[in-house]
């Protein structure tokens, strides 16, 4: 009888209890209070074999936002052989009332995901230098800049339900990455959101 290959274990997922210690409901504009939910992932028993890898950086390419902007945070994991990842995937409806037939358009909305990695000390694998290089390259009219201590670079990119506000930000050996969607947020919204990510990091870096 032939043996059946057992299946490499990538990455080991759960729901994260710890949610109160990462910038979730937070990130929302105070019109708009939503929910979120957590996941943790973590390196499996076989992270760091060939067949893991399935996200090689020389996919990179500026038409794809997946490939940069908005990464697989499994993937992006795996690449970088990060500690972990922490996903936050938050959704909310503005505090409005219906319109009288309830045949109006809805009320606007906002939603984001949120994936914070722990790298290795140092970032040997480049995580950091990599996002500088793919924001610098497939938007360089953003420029880098520091939101209280941290770095952060910010762009807009087009996804399959429309515009979504990205950011990377950096501090110690923690990287976010953030994807604003939803109906477009108000500029000042945005900024709310990086700075309640930027003192978070700042904290925990």
């Amino acid at each position: 009888m032939t043996a059946v290959p057992e299946a490499a274990e990538c990455v080991n997922e759960r729901l994260d209890a710890r949610r109160s210690t990462l910038p979730g409901p937070q990130l929302f504009p105070r019109a708009f209070p939503g929910v979120v939910n957590v996941r943790l992932v973590l390196p499996g028993r076989d992270a760091w074999d060939p067949s893991c890898r399935s996200w090689p950086t020389k996919r990179f390419g500026c038409r794809g936002a997946t490939t940069w902007a908005v990464p697989d945070p499994t993937q992006f994991l795996l690449t970088f052989r990060a500690q972990q990842v922490r996903i936050l995937e938050g959704a909310s409806a503005a505090l409005t009332r219906s319109t009288g037939d309830g045949r109006g358009p809805g009320p606007p909305t906002r939603s984001f995901t949120y994936a914070e990695y722990t790298l290795p000390t140092g970032d040997p694998w480049g995580a950091v230098t990599f996002e500088r290089h793919a924001y610098a390259t497939c938007d360089p009219a953003t420029a880098g800049r520091t939101i209280d201590g941290v770095e952060v670079r910010t762009s807009t990119v087009g996804t399959g339900s429309g515009l979504a506000d990205v950011a990377f930000l950096a501090a110690g050996d923690r990287l976010a990455q953030v994807a604003l969607s939803g109906s477009r947020w108000a500029p000042d919204e945005r900024d709310h959101a990086w700075h309640v990510v930027a003192l978070h990091l700042r904290r925990e870096g």
